[in-house]
């Protein structure tokens, strides 16, 4: 199956934003399926975003993180919830683009975990829109200042 690239787990952005070093986010989604026999793989390799790099800032700013496909994300909510030494965010966004039919825009939720408390680690993620769904693996490259 084609992987295909987003940002991630940035949403405990506080901690991240406080430190010394900063952090710059990528992310694989993978697995991708459609939720149901009516929509093609296709259709959700086109309406997932590609490559995204990425900081703390652009995924708060309202403009969300572009994707070199074009694809728009927006990250509208999160709650986090640290248990046993480990993190887990569950997130509410919005992907939203252009395709043959015009403008358009779909909800994503994401259910993080990751083995650091504060974010900063590698994060493992189930996600769905209405019609697909898949996987990613988030990762963080720290640049020391």
């Amino acid at each position: 199956m084609k992987k295909i690239f987003i940002i991630a787990s940035i949403l405990f952005y506080s901690t991240i934003a406080s430190a010394s070093k900063s952090i710059i986010w990528t992310a694989v989604f993978d697995n991708i399926t459609p939720r149901s026999e009516d929509i093609t793989l296709q259709y959700c390799l086109e309406h997932t975003p590609t490559v995204m790099v990425t900081t703390v800032d652009q995924v708060l700013s309202k403009q969300g993180v572009k994707s070199l496909n074009g694809l728009r994300v927006n990250y509208n909510s999160y709650k986090s919830t640290k248990k046993d030494g480990l993190l887990f965010n569950v997130v509410n966004a919005t992907i939203s683009g252009k395709d043959s039919h015009g403008e358009w825009s779909t909800p994503i939720k994401m259910y993080q975990q990751t083995l650091s408390e504060l974010d900063q680690g590698k994060t493992w993620v189930v996600w769905s829109t209405p019609k697909c769904k898949g996987t990613f693996i988030g990762t963080p490259t720290i640049i020391n200042e």
